[in-house]
């Protein structure tokens, strides 16, 4: 029997890093960038991959008028059909706060395309390209 999901929880892997620093923001509800960096980094990341974890994260948007013409469920490994980070306004001067909000009505999920099978395409080497691979430099 599968077990049936709870309203607003945690959509990642819990033992995941993502998971566990999905906690971190649940239970703080509201988290700047640099504090969700140092959540990540206290999970044992390396400055890069914390950075990539909380980009992932904060990705997902409430609606589709996000910056550059992205999609509003963020990065394809967000779980951006269940939440959203909710960009805070701040005073000048201060860091941007992010409010974790979950989705009233559940969107599909984000999903790659599958890629499509070229056909291999036959050329004719050329006699310079052929000399050179023939050739061995002293």
């Amino acid at each position: 029997m599968k077990k049936k999901k709870k309203k607003n929880e945690n959509p990642y892997n819990e033992k995941s890093n993502y998971g566990k620093l999905f906690s971190a923001w649940r239970k703080a509800r509201v988290m700047t960038r640099s504090a969700m960096l140092e959540v990540a980094k206290g999970l044992g990341m390396s400055e890069t991959a914390a950075s990539a974890t909380v980009t992932v994260m904060l990705s997902p948007r409430k609606d589709e008028s996000c910056s550059r013409g992205a999609d509003c469920l963020g990065n394809i490994s967000a779980k951006g059909h269940v939440y959203y980070a909710d960009k805070l306004n701040c005073k000048k001067g201060e860091p941007q706060k992010f409010r974790l909000r979950y989705r009233s009505k559940v969107l599909a999920p984000k999903t790659r395309k599958a890629k499509e099978e070229l056909k291999p395409v036959k050329t004719k080497a050329t006699a310079k390209a052929t000399a050179k691979v023939g050739t061995v430099e002293a």
